[in-house]
């Protein structure tokens, strides 16, 4: 299931299948790719990338309750895609990042 978190929310074993924003804010060769290190995963805090969507068929899963100060994916439906039918979202969930 593909779902959008804040890059605050990835860990290492983490599947980016895309990053929102321009390309040229993309700190690695490639659009989707695993992070399979404490420098990759680095890399893509310290970038102006704000949001990525992962796939977690390809790595781990987002885990609900994590320390990342990110809520629950049901209730995700908050977010940009409010209201929208679920079949318009390029994604299944999109997870908030709480202040």
């Amino acid at each position: 299931m593909k779902i959008k978190v804040p890059t605050s929310a990835v860990e290492i074993g983490m599947f980016v299948d895309s990053m929102e924003g321009s390309w040229w804010l993309n700190p690695f060769w490639k659009s989707s790719f695993l992070i399979a290190s404490q420098k990759d995963l680095k890399r893509l805090t310290s970038s102006n990338i704000a949001w990525v969507v992962i796939d977690d068929s390809r790595g781990v899963g987002f885990k609900k309750g994590t320390a990342h100060g990110c809520g629950d994916p049901a209730g995700a439906q908050a977010g940009p895609n409010a209201g929208r039918p679920r079949s318009a979202a390029p994604y299944s969930h999109t997870i908030s990042e709480t202040s």
